[in-house]
Formats: structure tokens, C-alpha cells, sequence
């Protein structure tokens, strides 16, 4: 059967990481990036834990906007080879959408 699989990845470290999938049914198929990640070091002033809480979010390197104060941008995805080793970036997350994985659980 043919169906979508989506993987969700999150990243509390404060190391970058690796994603080496060794499905070889989603090795196959190309997937699709969406990677969000801080904006610089500007930090709510309210952070008074462990976790960062940041004003502006980048997806897939891009700052993300509102337009006219109110409407989100596109969320364009970034495509890769689904066989391709994924850095997952520090304190990130995101997910992967795999088109068309043909896998036997779809």
C-alpha cells in the first residue's frame, strides 16, 4: 500500500545529533524537512528554568514572519534523499514527512 510516514525528532540537548534511519523500505523514498530552530540568543526574559525560550524560530534556516502581523508564511519543506545521514541541530526540533513510503504499515 502506498501511504505518508511522519517522523517527529526533538532535540533538548545542547549537542547537535545524528539520524541514520536503517529502515530499508523509508531508504528508499525521499523525505521531506521540517526543521525548526532558535533565532539567534534572544531569550524571553521570563526564562527562569532550564529550557530556552526564544522570541524568533527559524524553519529549515529561513526566519519565520507573519505576514501583515497575523497570517503564517508558506512552510516550505526542504527535500533530501531519505538515505541521507540527518544532523538534528541542539535544542531543535521538527519533523520528516517520508511521500510515499510504500511501507507494509501503510
Amino acid at each position: 500500500a502506498r501511504g505518508s510516514v511522519v517522523l517527529i525528532v526533538l532535540n533538548v540537548d545542547s549537542c547537535s545529533g545524528e539520524l541514520i534511519l536503517q529502515d530499508p523500505e523509508l531508504g528508499r523514498s525521499k523525505r521531506d524537512k521540517y526543521w525548526l530552530t532558535p533565532d539567534g540568543d534572544d531569550l524571553f526574559p521570563q526564562t527562569n528554568s532550564s529550557f530556552l525560550f526564544f522570541r524568533e524560530v527559524r524553519l529549515n534556516g529561513v526566519k519565520l514572519e507573519l505576514k501583515d502581523g497575523s497570517e503564517l508564511p508558506p512552510l516550505l519543506p526542504v527535500g533530501e534523499s531519505a538515505s541521507e545521514t540527518a544532523s538534528i541541530p541542539a535544542r531543535s526540533f521538527g519533523f520528516y514527512v517520508f511521500k510515499d513510503a510504500s511501507t507494509s504499515a501503510c
